[in-house]
């Protein structure tokens, strides 16, 4: 029977861990403090221990570093509420097999107990068969078995000749090679390129540590995408003869939940934020309505004055009153636009989709001017009207032209095309730059959540992903024609609103 050993100052964790545990066959020791658990330690010897970071007295640090030295075989997983950085590195460095934040569930804890038993079994039998070559040989098929059974990914190599001579089920399910690819392939295929040298400095040359836990590493599978994982590499001798055992763990679910979370905090504060601006630009534009209503009514009468005394055919005077209508008329445009932009109604109706473009130009065309990045704006003024949202049509625009002034900022000067085209009951809506392009291999990918080539900070790849289902939602459909360093294509076509009303 597997033991376990629990030690959090939680009394009710303790007891409902322990039950749990029992359930599923192990006997469990508990103790709600670091000495008390130490004694259970040397006297129980149990095979895993739970441990809590942060308790009163002894914190688990220190009894992390107690248990090492009592047992370096004995499995320490490290349960923590608020780690730093620099905290979870130093109790993986002391030995800890691995960490978990709470709050944990217990589906996610036994599995790495079980993780940790499986570790303990697999070097139990990589001891028992240090000896002669030939003996690996003949027990074979006991170790593909056990191997095979191993939930993470394990590979064997034989560092004189720098080739793998394992690899296990769950690692060829993992990456997609066959157990004879590996066999046969260079050790740092599985890895990026750019990362090799880094990657054989930290796993392959461990020097006299004897093992290390490298963490966050990307794997390239066959098909080219990539897996992130941790790898736990570890020198062992078989025959006199140095092989490294390296444990690879699939982490990627992990972190692209923990992405989602941060992404998702993140949104909620751009919304807050968003929410904020919308009630500000409402009452920004209706300060700024009442000056232009004042000075249009004075524009009048002036035009009016200067009829009167004759002066209506003065052509300074007329350039000067068309001027000033045609610039209270563009702030006009622009303060519809703002306040079109940051309103959050949903709903949809019949929308003048030329409307929608022009103002989400007049808002952006002088910002834009100022990074020698120009709109060439060619509307079919037979276009008809689409079933759409104001505020969602012009967040789709506006997100296409920042990527557009995006692709084009290594160029001396930039253009954004954007036309409509009226076919039969259709709205053909073209977005055109002339960038850096997007690759082949990345074009079937634009529109997943959380895809993205710029830099970390500057991009969050929910952007197309956003705009993709926008578009759907208003019976639309979007193609993207692109290749790299001519520039990119995107073509939305709309219903017309009167083929989806009936």
């Amino acid at each position: 029977m597997n033991r376990i050993l629990i030690i959090d100052d939680e009394e009710m964790l303790r007891k409902r861990l322990k039950q749990l545990f029992e359930l599923e066959g192990y006997e469990v020791f508990t103790a709600g403090d670091g000495p008390s658990g130490l004694k259970v330690m040397e006297t129980e010897k149990p095979q895993v221990v739970i441990l809590d970071v942060k308790m009163p007295g002894m914190d688990g640090v220190e009894v992390l570093k107690k248990i090492k030295e009592m047992s370096k075989g004995t499995e320490v997983i490290m349960v923590t509420g608020h780690a730093s950085m620099e905290t979870v590195i130093e109790i993986l460095r002391l030995g800890a097999f691995d960490y978990v934040q709470k709050p944990v569930t217990f589906e996610e804890l036994e599995i790495i107990v079980k993780r940790a038993i499986q570790k303990q079994q697999l070097e139990k039998e990589l001891v028992e068969v240090q000896i002669k070559h030939n003996l690996i040989l003949e027990s074979e098929n006991r170790y593909r078995k056990l191997f095979d059974n191993f939930l993470d990914g394990v590979l064997i190599i034989n560092i004189e000749e720098n080739k793998y001579i394992y690899a296990n089920s769950a690692i060829c399910e993992m990456l997609g090679h066959s157990s004879n690819e590996f066999l046969e392939m260079d050790i740092m295929t599985i890895y990026p390129e750019a990362d090799r040298e880094n990657i054989h400095k930290e796993l392959i040359l461990i020097g006299n540590d004897n093992k290390k836990i490298v963490e966050n590493i990307t794997c390239v599978t066959k098909k080219t995408s990539t897996i992130i994982a941790d790898i736990h590499s570890k020198k062992i001798e078989i025959n006199g003869k140095p092989f490294l055992l390296n444990i690879i763990k699939d982490i990627t679910l992990r972190k692209m939940l923990e992405r989602e979370k941060e992404e998702m905090q993140k949104q909620i504060m751009i919304s807050s934020r968003l929410s904020s601006l919308g009630e500000m630009a409402s009452g920004i534009a209706h300060e700024i309505n009442n000056p232009l209503y004042i000075i249009n009514l004075n524009l009048e009468g002036l035009e009016s004055s200067f009829l009167k005394l004759g002066l209506d055919q003065n052509k300074e005077l007329s350039e000067a009153c068309k001027a000033i209508t045609d610039s209270t008329a563009r702030i006009s445009a622009i303060v519809h636009g703002l306040r079109n932009y940051t309103h959050f109604d949903e709903s949809v109706y019949q929308l003048a989709i030329n409307e929608v473009i022009t103002a989400s130009v007049s808002i952006l065309k002088s910002m834009y001017a100022k990074d020698l990045v120009y709109f060439d704006i060619k509307l079919d003024d037979s276009s008809p009207s689409i079933m759409g949202n104001w505020g969602l049509v012009q967040q789709v625009l506006i997100n296409f032209f920042s990527n557009a002034k995006y692709a084009m900022k290594t160029l001396p000067q930039g253009k954004i095309t954007v036309t409509t085209q009226a076919v039969m009951d259709l709205v053909i809506v073209t977005i055109a730059d002339h960038g850096c392009g997007i690759s082949k291999e990345n074009l079937p990918k634009i529109f997943d959540p959380f895809f993205t080539t710029k830099p970390m900070g500057e991009g969050s790849g929910i952007g197309l992903n956003m705009i993709n289902t926008i578009i759907r939602r208003m019976h639309g459909q979007i193609k993207v024609d692109s290749k790299v360093g001519s520039g990119t294509t995107f073509t939305i076509t709309f219903h017309s609103y009167d083929k989806v009303k009936c």
